[in-house]
């Protein structure tokens, strides 16, 4: 029965991309003082897990008694997934064994392991085929001719896809783009405000030296400074010094980013969708133009370039699904 297999999994992605919010998140954080098993982030997490199950066991009629037995296992074993991740990277962990593991690796063994976990219980209780069975319905789906679905499952793969446009791809471009984010900022910020050490306290830097010290160096910024000392006898320059730094994405513009490229994707699937190709140089034109001062700095533009990449793939692929299941 793949229908509860794709219940569990939407109840998954449910549970991770939609109710779970950012307090929740930080909450997750926090050990417990008595007992190190119990978090009340992740319990809390876990009982929206197996609430949201439930409900759409209920709404499916997947209702037995095998099916509320795996649907029990597979919140405590989700809560279970989550506390180890939790322990590890709390504790350094995963640092001291696995250094240099990137955020969006660990997004990725994340939901593997989630979604294996939720695959092995259901086989165990017999309710999937093994395997191979799963991969050939993932062929048929990808590659024949007349594709059949029954209702259900239409309403439901619909559903994962759409959260996977939205809310999914966002979590892991997010944890992509801080992986490859340029470091240099900082390293700016402390150059810029070492050479100004070495100018006379008494020149109009003072205020330009705090404003770099203090800076939190984010996004992209065009000003530069150029002071120069006179000599009062033969007027000639002694000293001088311009200082040109850059900022790159602040939080705030991380969610409202987060939020563009919610859109840009869905607006990417309604072109495939539809078949309006010529839509996606509309939406590459707008994004070009409304950073077009930013390409100067190159890092900027590579990064920018791999978010609009990996959005551009999510659309692409979440369309074309759409596109497969609704045709």
């Amino acid at each position: 029965m793949i229908l509860l297999f794709l219940i569990l999994l939407l109840s998954h992605f449910i549970g991770d991309f939609i109710v779970q919010s950012k307090e929740l998140i930080e909450l997750k954080g926090k050990d417990d003082k008595i007992c190190k098993i119990f978090n009340k982030g992740l319990f809390i997490h876990s009982i929206y897990h197996f609430g949201t199950s439930i409900i759409l066991v209920f709404i499916f009629k997947q209702v037995n008694l095998v099916s509320l037995l795996a649907v029990v296992l597979v919140s405590v074993v989700h809560y279970g997934v989550d506390w180890l991740k939790t322990r590890g990277e709390s504790s350094k962990w995963l640092d001291r064994k696995l250094p240099g593991t990137k955020n969006s690796t660990i997004f990725l063994l994340d939901q593997l392991l989630h979604i294996v976990s939720i695959y092995l219980i259901l086989y165990m209780f017999n309710i999937v085929g093994n395997i191979k069975i799963i991969i050939e319905q993932l062929n048929i789906f990808l590659f024949a001719t007349n594709l059949t679905m029954e209702t259900e499952i239409k309403i439901i793969s619909l559903l994962l896809i759409t959260i996977i446009l939205t809310n999914g791809s966002s979590y892991f471009i997010v944890a992509f783009l801080k992986d490859i984010a340029p470091k240099k900022s900082e390293e700016n910020k402390q150059e810029a405000a070492a050479s100004l050490e070495n100018i006379i306290e008494d020149l109009p830097l003072h205020k330009f030296k705090g404003q770099v010290e203090n800076t939190n160096v984010d996004m992209v910024f065009e000003n530069s400074y150029q002071v120069s000392v006179e000599s009062e006898k033969d007027n000639k320059v002694i000293q001088s010094v311009k200082v040109q730094y850059n900022k790159y994405r602040t939080s705030n513009s991380i969610s409202t980013g987060k939020y563009i490229g919610i859109l840009e994707r869905i607006l990417i699937s309604l072109f495939i969708i539809s078949n309006m190709y010529q839509g996606l140089l509309l939406i590459g034109a707008i994004k070009t133009l409304t950073r077009f001062k930013q390409f100067d700095d190159r890092d900027f533009a590579e990064y920018y370039l791999f978010g609009t990449l990996l959005s551009l793939v999510f659309g692409l692929l979440c369309g074309w699904c759409i596109s497969r299941i609704l045709t």
